[in-house]
């Protein structure tokens, strides 16, 4: 997740103020509503990244639909029998 590109299409401005070693010191300017777009896709970013860390490896197979199998068993639990 690159949070400086977040913030910046969020509508904040990132400047660079300085560097010491390998820090970075950088300071963000931006209105409220920009602020607000900020944590909305901060809170969407870390929301996906959540969710595809509780997916199941099976799932991400590209061959097979698992979530359509899922919910076809769901629907309808003796299909498999």
């Amino acid at each position: 997740m690159d949070i400086v590109k977040i913030a910046v299409d969020s509508g904040l401005q990132v400047k660079l103020e300085g560097c010491i070693d390998r820090d970075e010191n950088r300071s963000v300017v931006g209105s409220l509503q920009a602020l607000q777009r900020f944590a909305e896709a901060l809170r969407s970013s870390v929301a996906l990244e959540t969710q595809d860390a509780l997916e199941p490896l099976y799932w991400r197979d590209p061959l097979v639909d698992c979530r359509a199998i899922s919910k076809l068993i769901e629907a309808d639990p003796l299909m498999l029998i």
